[in-house]
């Protein structure tokens, strides 16, 4: 069942903020959120800044958002120092994982990209 206009605004709306606490720019959040354009971005940050509407998210953004969310659940699980959890993102990782990339670098990539540092994350909280 596809989440209520609020439930997608709430969701969104935390994107937004953590983006912002891991310092990305608008296009890469619209990357992330396998946005067609920055635009498309700046439109949907409208849309859920409207006090009522419909659902405005597709299912691919909505996974996303999934993965994103459970990404900094995990970062926040793993590092007691927030400072950690905002920059882990952009700070080099020697796992064979990311192949000498940035972790944000790895997720930019693709979807799947996304899902391996998910996973990662997941990995190292087990």
């Amino acid at each position: 069942m596809k989440p209520n206009f609020q439930d997608q605004q709430v969701s969104f709306q935390t994107v937004v903020k953590i983006a912002a606490l891991w310092k990305l720019p608008d296009h890469q959040i619209s990357m992330l959120l396998g946005l067609s354009s920055e635009n498309q971005f700046l439109e949907l940050k409208a849309a859920a800044n409207a006090e009522n509407g419909s659902e405005f998210l597709n299912e691919d953004a909505l996974l996303r958002i999934s993965q994103l969310l459970g990404i900094f659940k995990y970062l926040e699980t793993l590092f007691e120092n927030s400072d950690s959890v905002d920059t882990w993102l952009s700070s080099p990782n020697d796992n064979h994982l990311f192949n000498g990339k940035l972790p944000i670098e790895v997720m930019l990539s693709d979807y799947s990209g996304i899902e391996r540092v998910r996973g990662y994350l997941e990995h190292q909280c087990a």
